[in-house]
């Protein structure tokens, strides 16, 4: 798997190795239940001095209080969707994301990232991105219904989503 960061991410540039950072968030999920991914948890690897992640200047030193550590967990959602994954060296594949958002045991247990392969083979997973994408095709659809020029994309989209 080939990491690279999304654009426009605030995690660009020389501080910040996709590679080293893709194959280390990578590791984290793999080493959980289910491969399931939580920000804590990058937040925790995070704050061992021996962890790659803790080199990262998004972490401004880990102050302990508890707003820097709402501020910590937000980070870490933003680092996890900014890593972007191609499945193959091919130059024509588009970059996807690495970790997509969805559901713990149908909702009940909020939400966690996990590994783009890792959804792709586990119905569960599957479907709770799909009703994902459904749910942010709608507000696109509401969004843009005026737009002509979208008309064959919403009607494909309906069909899809039925």
């Amino acid at each position: 798997m080939v990491f690279t960061m999304r654009d426009g991410s605030p995690f660009m540039g020389q501080a910040y190795n996709a590679k080293k950072i893709g194959e280390r968030v990578a590791a984290l999920a793999c080493s959980s239940d289910f491969g399931e991914l939580e920000p804590a948890t990058v937040v925790a690897d995070a704050r061992d001095p021996k962890s790659p992640l803790n080199k990262l200047p998004c972490w401004d030193g880990f102050n302990d209080s508890t707003a820097a550590e709402k501020h910590y967990l937000q980070v870490a959602r933003t680092l996890i969707g900014s890593i972007m994954c191609t499945t193959s060296k091919s130059l024509h594949e588009k970059p996807t994301r690495a970790f997509p958002s969805v559901d713990k045991d149908g909702g009940r247990k909020g939400q966690a990232y996990v590994g783009v392969q890792g959804v792709l083979g586990n119905t569960t997973y599957r479907d709770s991105l799909l009703k994902n994408a459904k749910s942010e095709f709608v507000r696109f659809e509401y969004v843009y219904k005026n737009l002509t020029e979208l008309e064959d994309l919403f009607a494909t989209g309906r069909k899809c989503f039925k």
